[in-house]
């Protein structure tokens, strides 16, 4: 089975009705990003640890590269086009060897990922999955805002203990006569 044919097998398995279509439509290309990165932080684990061949190695440094800056270009005011073109999920510029070993880590990873995905999930397990996702959601909000009131106060405090420093070396200066 292809790396395609499992993707498109965990696509068909979100099949309800009442999903979003533009959910369904991204939901394949959500699992192969974070396959990519497992497989990338896993190749990141083997090589500190010294278990790469050098062809792996390679494969490595050319992977993390085009992954640290696909994610850092999106930060720049005037982006260039994305290094890590996802053809299949490789960047364009890799090897017969490094594609075949980077193949072979993908399925390996899909492999372990749909052994543990019910082949018929039931309305009742569907819904609980979708209000897991949206307690995430939620959670994620409520995180960021919670950032945004800490960020206020420690600016708050920052204010506030520059002026009281301002205030203190006013009146403990001497002052000059002339």
């Amino acid at each position: 089975m292809s790396l395609d044919d499992k993707l498109r097998t965990i696509r068909d398995l979100n099949t309800r009705p009442s999903v979003d279509q533009t959910r369904k439509r991204f939901y394949a290309k959500q699992v192969e990003y974070q396959l990519i990165q497992e497989v990338i932080f896993d190749m990141a684990y083997d090589s500190e640890l010294g278990f790469l061949s050098t062809k792996e190695s390679e494969l490595y440094n050319q992977l993390s590269d085009a992954w640290t800056s696909a994610h850092l270009q999106m930060h720049q005011p005037d982006p260039r086009s994305n290094p890590f073109q996802l053809l299949g999920g490789l960047p364009a510029n890799l090897s017969r060897d490094h594609a075949a070993i980077f193949q072979s880590r993908m399925n390996d990873k899909l492999n372990l990922r749909l052994e543990l995905i019910f082949t018929q999930l039931s309305a009742e397990d569907y819904d609980i999955l979708t209000l897991l996702e949206e307690q995430k959601l939620d959670a994620l909000v409520r995180l960021r805002r919670i950032q945004t009131e800490f960020i206020e106060a420690i600016s708050v405090l920052c204010t506030a203990a520059s002026h009281l420093f301002i205030d203190i070396r006013t009146k403990t200066q001497p002052k000059s006569h002339c």
